[in-house]
């Protein structure tokens, strides 16, 4: 482990270069760069909200192909929003990663700040902010290198040591740098077709709904407000029957749940 460890610290110290402090009246042009998974993209959304409330002239996101609808309906009422989409990093080529960072700064300058969303201590991560070399740089995984800004250690350790909520996380960091307070919560906008898709799909449900409240974790679990609101939504659209399915721990807030509506 120590090994791995220093041998990244080389490695990563050929891609570092020197940030500036970090200035919150002067951040308008912000960069998230998050091409990964669909969970990882819904959990950044206490970073935008923070950035939407702070009024930012403009915020660019950098997704991936398989994330990419995650962000496709949402609207920022005062922030101009670009999206600029790539490959899923895994499986992104160097050659991508430095000529997408390169046309960025090239299109719409020097970005005031990048929010590194990606959580993974990993050679392209790395390249990338290299190249894109933003004025200073958030993450979450405990780098510490010259061009992250030391801002980011608190919310670091909640990631990395005590496994904290991801959005939680996020939401910490940016109350932690200046930003105003948001709720850490997962978000997925969903437009207008997305919305009769869905209805239409509905039509052709069979005899009952079933709902799996509980997760393997607490993060992963519906609140019983969530559940609520959950619920309503879906009688708000159709009138088919709806089965709580639960495991031991979850039959109190079953019952609950039960014994609100009419049977």
């Amino acid at each position: 482990m120590f090994l791995a460890s220093l041998l990244r610290r080389i490695a990563f110290s050929y891609y570092d270069y020197k940030a500036y402090n970090f200035n919150i009246e002067k951040t308008d042009f912000v960069v998230i760069h998050i091409p990964d998974q669909i969970g990882d993209a819904m959990a950044i959304f206490p970073v935008i909200r923070a950035l939407e409330l702070h009024k930012i002239k403009h915020l660019l996101i950098v997704t991936s192909t398989i994330n990419l609808e995650v962000f496709n309906a949402l609207k920022l009422e005062k922030t101009k929003l670009t999206l600029v989409t790539m490959t899923m990093q895994d499986h992104a080529t160097l050659k991508e990663i430095k000529d997408l960072a390169k046309n960025i700064t090239q299109q719409y300058g020097t970005p005031d700040l990048c929010i590194e969303a990606m959580r993974k201590k990993n050679l392209k991560t790395m390249i990338f902010i290299s190249q894109l070399k933003a004025k200073t740089n958030f993450q979450v995984v405990d780098l510490t290198m010259k061009c992250y800004s030391p801002l980011c250690k608190n919310a670091s350790r909640m990631d990395q040591n005590l496994r904290a909520p991801v959005p939680m996380t996020w939401a910490f960091m940016m109350r932690e740098a200046g930003f105003p307070a948001v709720r850490p919560i997962y978000e997925l906008p969903l437009s207008e077709d997305v919305l009769d898709e869905v209805r239409e799909e509905m039509r052709s449900l069979g005899s009952y709904i079933a709902l799996n409240l509980e997760g393997s974790s607490q993060e992963r679990t519906f609140s019983l407000s969530i559940a609520e609101n959950l619920i309503a939504k879906i009688q708000s659209e159709t009138d088919i029957p709806i089965v709580i399915v639960h495991g031991p721990k979850g039959e109190d807030k079953a019952r609950v749940l039960v014994d609100c509506y009419n049977n």
